[in-house]
């Protein structure tokens, strides 16, 4: 199995409204907050952001977090530089890395 080294998530431009029901006090509280703290705790998001992945392989591998668009994957090759790849699928609905990379995923 391929290892997630690092995530890099950018901030959304907007946050869904709040959730219903909240008390009086967490009304009080800025939607964004409400969802980041949300967030924070769990893999969905519920507003479309940047993101980067740096991946270890060999071996299956699928995004951390959902939803997710892969638009780039990439990896570091023998010049020193990201190099455009298309990984295999794998079984699993991610992707196969037949090399240990390291690759870099943006969506």
């Amino acid at each position: 199995m391929a290892t997630t080294i690092k995530q890099n998530e950018s901030e959304p431009l907007t946050y869904p409204d709040a959730p219903e029901g909240l008390s009086a006090a967490a009304v009080a509280i800025p939607a964004p907050v409400i969802w980041e703290r949300i967030e924070a705790y769990v893999a969905h998001r519920w507003a479309e952001r940047d993101i980067e992945w740096l991946v270890e392989g060999p071996g299956e591998w699928s995004p951390p977090l959902a939803p997710a668009t892969i638009a780039t994957v990439e990896v570091w090759s023998a010049a020193d530089e990201w190099e455009a790849c298309t990984p295999n699928a794998s079984p699993f609905g991610g992707y196969w890395l037949s090399a240990t990379g390291p690759f870099r995923f943006t969506g």
